[in-house]
């Protein structure tokens, strides 16, 4: 089992994040066997950031199962981002 987070404060959040977990539910080897909740949280910012990047974020968690290596895991998802 492998919990991923998922997260986005950029355009559509919510339509973002269930766009996301239709694209991790088509990768090979892999089956989301739960998904949180969505929860609403804070932009966690450095001290300099400006201000337009205080945008509030749309967040799940997802359990999958997969037969994937990590570096596979992390190169499928990291394409989706």
């Amino acid at each position: 089992m492998v919990v991923l987070g998922i997260g986005c404060n950029i355009g559509d959040r919510l339509t973002n994040l269930r766009v996301a977990l239709r694209l991790i539910k088509e990768i090979d080897g892999l089956v989301i066997t739960q998904v949180s909740p969505v929860y609403e949280s804070d932009a966690l910012l450095p001290s300099n950031a400006p201000q337009n990047w205080d945008h509030q974020y749309l967040n799940i968690a997802i359990t999958v199962s997969t037969k994937l290596n990590p570096e596979q895991l992390i190169t499928k998802t990291k394409a989706i981002e």
